[in-house]
């Protein structure tokens, strides 16, 4: 009976002249399509027509005109026609998750306002979530905490990237390659005797000359040194074996050089684009290394500031080392963060002589043990590798799944034994000869240094040992005992740089990411 009545209710329809005023109303002319709500023009022979189809349709506002009549004028009430077809449910936005509150810096907080002002997003669309953007703090690496030490780990490196000054590659362009340049900022270079300003003074005495050395652990700062680095200072070393003038480096690109007496700036070189992450004095004081993220070693003449040579590593090197024996003070180890350790002659510039590619990550620090043939490499894969100096081949490979990474090793002043600076908090001790063997009995710590390569220093005699950590605190421990001694507050930020006077028994200098250098004493 419905088909009858569908066949009839067509042809009815069909044999009106239905005018359109577009595409869209011919579908009004089927009486399945017309889903369009207009109005249009209707007789009384289409509303009896339209009528018919109520137990099947619904009329609401459409209304359709004969084009036989002529008659434009007449207008009954709208109806539309819409099928009875449930319309198809939408789906509707479940926000799930939580809500954190997460502290972030100032520099991150003015991108994300720039990115929010730009592009109406406030965080960086290239991380999908938010365990991408904190790598390491997965529900499934409570299990395993080395990933979230590796990007503890990455942090600082990053902020001494970025604290270098960026200019822009037009810039660069017009500028041209880096010259070297030193300024010297003393009064005279030369003493009444005609002695260089390097050189030390008359009544200047070494360790191995001094009667009698009973050090102290220092109790107050003696000296400040406010702003001795724009954006912070990475390096402190004391000149060998006299200690009568400091060497600094800094996240501004520049080393300078200070009297510890007076603390005074002596000469500053400026060589580097970029941070300056590790310096090393030759044997006497003459010349001195730096190692730059900008991937290039320097060599300094102490005295007269000139650049004596310029070495590109490819990478970024985060240590240096000159090779402790006397007639080897022509070549030096540096450690990159593409993991390789490159030996250096610096009668050769940009020659490699030497390659040692054994680690899986970047190379952290090197020291030399026994008696300068080996020496000892970290790195971020968390394995102590010992080397024959020029052979490329690790002859004692150092590794516990307990280890963590210890991007500073400090050799004890008897050259028995090996301080590293652990990511676990802890002052690890191992053995510097035949075995390398780790002392379980010897563990010093309360410091906080997880992420921070923070620096470890020996008293003269090796009875004291000490640290900074992330709190900007100093350290002083009891070699024997192991027993925290003294705990001081030195700077408001990082402290990643502790020093030991030479000769003086209580004097210790530290350098932080403040920018400022103290003496303690």
């Amino acid at each position: 009976m419905a088909p009858v009545i569908f066949s009839f209710l067509r042809a009815v329809v069909n044999s009106f002249h239905v005018r359109c005023c577009s595409s869209r109303f011919r579908n009004l002319a089927h009486p399945f399509n017309c889903h369009l709500r207009k109005s249009v023009k209707y007789d009384d022979r289409a509303t009896r027509s339209m009528d018919l189809l109520g137990q099947y349709t619904t009329v609401q506002g459409v209304s359709v005109s004969d084009s036989s009549s002529g008659d434009e004028a007449g207008v009954s009430p709208a109806a539309v026609i819409e099928s009875k077809t449930p319309p198809p449910a939408t789906k509707k936005k479940i926000v799930t998750g939580i809500i954190e509150a997460v502290e972030i810096d100032a520099a991150e907080f003015n991108a994300n306002e720039r990115r929010f002002a730009a592009r109406a997003v406030a965080v960086d669309t290239a991380t999908r979530n938010a365990a991408q953007q904190r790598p390491g703090h997965r529900p499934d690496d409570c299990k395993n905490d080395k990933p979230a030490e590796s990007s503890r780990k990455q942090a600082p490196r990053k902020r001494e990237r970025s604290s270098s000054p960026k200019p822009s590659a037009k810039k660069l362009r017009d500028q041209g390659p880096l010259i070297p340049t030193s300024t010297f900022h003393a009064n005279e270079a030369k003493d009444y005797q005609g002695r260089s300003w390097v050189m030390p003074s008359g009544g200047a005495r070494t360790f191995a000359d001094l009667e009698e050395y009973t050090p102290y652990i220092p109790k107050r700062c003696a000296r400040e040194l406010k702003g001795a680095h724009v954006g912070g200072v990475s390096v402190v070393r004391f000149f060998p074996e006299y200690g009568h003038l400091l060497l600094s480096a800094g996240m501004d690109g520049k080393a300078r050089v200070w009297r510890t007496s007076s603390g005074k700036l002596v000469r500053d070189y400026c060589g580097h684009s970029k941070t300056i992450r590790d310096v090393c004095f030759s044997n006497d004081g003459r010349r001195f290394l730096t190692a730059s993220y900008d991937a290039t070693v320097k060599l300094w003449d102490t005295e007269t500031g000139r650049v004596v040579g310029s070495f590109t590593t490819g990478a970024a090197p985060s240590c240096v080392k000159f090779n402790p024996e006397p007639e080897k003070q022509n070549e030096f180890l540096a450690g990159c963060a593409n993991r390789k350790i490159l030996q250096i002659d610096v009668r050769n510039a940009n020659e490699v002589v030497q390659e040692y590619d054994q680690h899986m990550g970047a190379v952290n620090s090197i020291s030399f043990v026994e008696d300068n043939t080996r020496f000892v490499s970290s790195a971020d894969d968390k394995v102590l590798r010992v080397w024959d100096y020029g052979i490329p081949v690790v002859i004692k490979y150092v590794s516990d799944p307990l280890m963590h990474s210890m991007p500073v090793t400090v050799l004890h002043p008897n050259r028995k034994w090996l301080a590293c600076q652990s990511m676990d908090n802890k002052i690890a001790i191992y053995s510097a000869r035949d075995r390398f063997k780790h002392n379980t009995k010897k563990r010093y710590g309360g410091h906080l240094v997880a992420g921070y390569a923070c620096g470890l220093t020996f008293s003269g005699d090796g009875r004291f040992i000490g640290s900074g950590d992330s709190l900007g605190r100093l350290f002083f421990w009891d070699w024997k005992s192991s027993r925290l001694f003294r705990t001081l507050q030195g700077h408001k930020g990082v402290c990643i740089g502790l020093e030991w006077h030479p000769t003086k028994p209580s004097l210790v200098v530290s350098c932080g990411w403040d920018g400022d250098i103290k003496f303690w004493d």
